[in-house]
């Protein structure tokens, strides 16, 4: 569990808070969009899954978790600027919600791409 808890945070010293968006890698960006929008399948009754199901397309906006209705405050860090503040809960939610929505965990250079997306909008 320690080494799996220690790659969880790579990507966020390779991607810190404060990186700009003009900074950023435009391929990393593309493939992060890419993966965010991808329809994977999941188990009963929720049998198409992305990161969309609950976060939504526009990412400038609210999402709702489609199992709990828990309403999701937007991930553009454009919006909510202290997203991505806390590495822990990052680690933690990547986590979580690979596991749920992928059905493993997210590499590093996964985790790496959907933070570039995200930190770009």
């Amino acid at each position: 569990m320690k080494i799996i808890h220690t790659l969880l945070y790579i990507p966020l010293f390779l991607l810190s808070v404060n990186t700009s968006a003009a900074s950023l890698d435009s391929e990393d960006i593309i493939k992060g969009k890419q993966f965010w929008q991808k329809e994977r399948v999941g188990k009963q009754p929720y049998l198409q899954r992305s990161c969309t199901s609950c976060h939504g397309i526009d990412q400038t906006k609210q999402g709702k978790h489609i199992k709990t209705n828990k309403i999701i405050e937007p991930m553009a860090l454009s919006i909510t600027p202290t997203r991505f503040s806390n590495d822990k809960k990052v680690a933690k939610w990547f986590l979580r919600n690979c596991k749920w929505t992928v059905g493993r965990t997210c590499t590093v250079n996964e985790q790496k791409q959907i933070l570039a997306y995200l930190k770009s909008l």
